[in-house]
């Protein structure tokens, strides 16, 4: 679906948030089939089987357009989940992949509710703290001409 011709660069670069790489209409049950996926439970690295394909296919590609916000918020919260995962493998690509969740919305109030939220466990933490990482890339990388006003809040509250 996705082809062969990128390079290995734009490869790992991921979903810009732009453009559309895939047109979600011409594979209906698509959206559904990666929710499914992405809703699985981990419990040993031999699940994280499950989860890769999806989290690395919306990672590259995004969400669906259709129904945009519906699916966006829904992807999201599966994404999120795996934060937590204790498959330091899945916690980064999660990782990786929520941050093209961030690229166009208000991504520090999001940061800030998820450091802020009732999750005791270190693995959140450093799920949140490499989507802290990989977003601060990513729109460093799109955009070379950032506010830096909201980079320095999100630096400070990791900080303190």
């Amino acid at each position: 679906m996705l082809g062969t011709s990128e390079s290995k660069e734009a490869t790992e670069a991921g979903w810009d948030g732009r453009s559309i790489r895939i047109s979600y209409d011409r594979y209906p049950k698509l959206p559904e089939l990666l929710l499914r996926l992405l809703s699985s439970e981990i419990k040993d690295s031999t699940d994280a089987k499950e989860i890769f394909p999806a989290l690395e296919f919306v990672r590259r590609v995004g969400p669906p357009e259709k129904d945009r916000t519906q699916f966006r918020e829904k992807f999201f919260a599966h994404v999120i989940k795996h934060l937590n995962c204790s498959t330091w493998d899945v916690r980064d690509l999660a990782a990786r992949t929520a941050c093209t969740f961030l690229l166009d919305d208000d991504w520090v109030t999001t940061i800030v509710e998820l450091l802020n939220a009732n999750q005791s466990s270190t693995n959140w933490l450093y799920g949140v703290l490499l989507l802290i990482k990989y977003l601060m890339q990513k729109r460093h990388d799109l955009d070379k001409i950032t506010t830096t006003g909201r980079h320095t809040l999100v630096c400070s509250l990791v900080l303190s």
